[in-house]
């Protein structure tokens, strides 16, 4: 939870997510809906919206977030999207929808391409096909860094599925985990106390964890799941 702070002032609380349900989950809430099929929450918003929302139109900027949502779970509309994937982006961009806008959100300068490339060149690769590497310590929006160089590897010819590591507080681990859909990563990372969608998930370690343990953990789980096949 990224504020629980913020969340103990709402009176009025509704959750939409493409996650399974997990059993951290929010209560007491006005409404719950949660659809592990869609491709992102702002799919699930922009749908709600074309339903309940009348003659009221969304502004150019309500527009551009919600898109930016679909690009990010869709990584740029290649995983977890279908028809009614399309339908919301359709209906975001005759809303005004800057995908220009989008497009430079996402855009990161040359000191974070030295940064994704020291963390690559110190990569571990395990059973030829699962990959390790971890986000230096004073690394600027580690969890951006990490999800952005997780997503490249695991779109490295061979690569399976890829787990970056990085740190954003004492204490404690964090995990960002990819997969090209033949590994469960939500499984591994729920395993671990965190969850996501089958191909995109993560994990937040506590109680002073090591990225060793946590990596022959992740190994243990992805092993379990390759000895079927």
């Amino acid at each position: 939870m990224a504020s629980p702070e913020l969340l103990a002032l709402a009176k009025k609380r509704v959750i939409i997510d493409h996650h399974r349900r997990n059993p951290s989950i929010i209560t007491p809430t006005l409404l719950t809906y949660m659809e592990p099929s869609s491709s992102s929450a702002s799919e699930l918003v922009s749908e709600l919206i074309q339903y309940y929302g009348g003659e009221k139109e969304l502004l150019p900027i309500e527009a551009s977030c919600l898109y930016a949502g679909l690009v990010v779970d869709t990584k740029n509309f290649s995983v977890q999207t279908s028809v009614r994937t399309f339908d919301v982006a359709s209906y975001l961009r005759r809303s005004g929808a800057d995908t220009k806008l989008v497009r430079d959100m996402f855009s990161v300068n040359v000191e974070t391409v030295k940064i994704k490339s020291e963390i690559m060149a110190h990569l571990k690769t395990v059973d030829d096909h699962i990959v390790f590497a971890e986000c230096p310590e004073g690394t600027q929006q580690p969890q951006i860094v990490a999800g952005q160089v997780a997503d490249y590897l695991v779109s490295v010819e061979g690569i399976r599925a890829s787990f970056l590591f990085y740190h954003q507080e004492a204490g404690v681990v964090n995990v960002s985990a990819r997969s090209d859909g033949s590994i469960n990563v939500q499984l591994i990372m729920e395993a671990l106390g965190g969850g996501g969608h089958m191909t995109v998930s993560g994990a937040r370690l506590t109680g002073d964890v090591t990225v060793e343990y946590a990596t022959q953990k992740i190994i243990e789980e992805v092993r379990k799941q390759t000895k079927e096949e």
